[in-house]
């Protein structure tokens, strides 16, 4: 999808950033279709960066790779989530917000076992969104969580 500049005179359209947030969180979602897969990861630039306690990768390919595998070996269930906005920056190449996303996510090994025996984290992720073509776009992701914190 191009990005489109505004014509002269012609104000940029305003980007969501707090549903572009807030639509993150369906990447831990066990049963999103692959379509609302795709275009949750359609969010992230090229060259954005995920970073978990586990593992940093680098790149939109990547980044697709770490949640597909993810996907594939755990059933995960977001409970409930909070997003806050943190830092709005204006810079040169324009608005740039940070929101932190508290979640509990419900998860258990593989399908074949029963949900009973799952295990529930709290998790914070922080993004750092760009506006960019008229649509807010994930520049870094940041997930924080601890198996022993409730």
């Amino acid at each position: 999808m191009p990005d489109l500049e505004p014509m002269e005179g012609e104000e940029a359209p305003k980007p969501n950033f707090t549903a572009a947030a807030r639509r993150v969180m369906g990447l831990y979602n066990h049963e999103i279709s692959e379509a609302e897969f795709e275009k949750i990861l359609n969010l992230y630039v090229e060259d954005a960066i995920f970073e978990d306690p586990l593992i940093r990768v680098k790149g939109k390919g990547p980044i697709r790779q770490q949640f597909w595998a993810v996907r594939n070996l755990l059933i995960g269930e977001v409970l409930q989530n909070r997003v806050f906005e943190e830092c709005p920056i204006t810079t040169s190449k324009g608005d740039v917000k940070r929101y932190a996303i508290e979640a509990l996510v419900r998860y258990r090994v593989l399908s074949c076992v029963p949900k009973r025996f799952g295990f529930t984290i709290k998790q914070t992720t922080i993004l750092q969104l760009e506006a960019k073509g008229g649509s807010a776009r994930i520049q870094r992701h940041e997930d924080y969580w601890s198996l022993f914190e409730r």
